[in-house]
């Protein structure tokens, strides 16, 4: 009503000559004219504003894919370079005159086998806790986001626009999804590649010592996964 009020007030002012107002018969189509070219603009910048929450929105929601795509290729990375380690230690024994009779990894190899690996696992739990940090910060600019406009759309559209936090909540799901997926697998990618080395190695005749350094293992990975 005052934004009514106020563009009646301009108009009229137009027609103000030496302090009388000569009212034209058009006057009451400017001022119909002039309100809904106010209206226009306001939805403009509506619409403008909806279309900023949900760019923005959607730059929140391309961190979780950025996120799983760097732990993938830390996943990929590493794997590989302990594949790769592995068989090229093993290529050289065999080519080196080692017997099938024979243990193919000395001990020597073998610790600095399980020195890597371990540094993968740790490597991993560094991948893990960065992720972590990523959820929050997502979280962080979510929450950002939407106080940043409170003050332009009422409550009730903002969840609507917001789904009501489900939004966040899938994108908080998959990222715990993936993360726990791949840890998994990393995990007994390690676990496998362990067991192939001591099984190789000079170790492979002390059970008691490899039964108690898998029970090790396997308690530290289901402790952080």
């Amino acid at each position: 009503k005052a934004d009514k009020i106020g563009i009646v007030r301009n108009i009229l002012s137009l027609f103000i000559l030496n302090d009388n107002i000569n009212i034209q018969e058009n006057v009451l189509f400017s001022i119909k004219s002039s309100f809904k070219t106010y209206l226009k603009e306001n939805l403009d910048k509506y619409v403008s504003i909806r279309n900023q929450i949900y760019q923005e929105l959607d730059s929140i929601i391309n961190l979780s894919s950025i996120a799983k795509k760097d732990f993938l290729d830390g996943f990929k990375n590493n794997l590989l370079a302990c594949i790769s380690f592995f068989f090229s230690t093993l290529v050289m024994n065999l080519l080196g005159g080692s017997s099938i009779n024979n243990s193919l990894f000395s001990k020597d190899v073998v610790l600095l086998s399980y020195a890597i690996f371990f540094i993968s696992f740790l490597y991993m739990i560094w991948m893990r806790n960065d992720i972590n940090n990523e959820k929050k910060n997502i979280s962080k600019r979510y929450k950002i986001l939407k106080e940043r406009y409170s003050d332009l759309l009422i409550n009730e559209e903002i969840d609507a626009i917001f789904r009501h936090g489900e939004e966040l909540e899938e994108q908080i799901d998959y990222i715990d999804g993936f993360k726990k997926q791949y840890s998994i697998l990393w995990s007994i990618s390690l676990f496998i590649l362990f067991l192939v080395v001591t099984i190789l190695s000079d170790y492979n005749g002390d059970f008691d010592f490899l039964s108690l350094f898998i029970k090790r293992i396997l308690s530290i990975v289901l402790f952080i996964i």
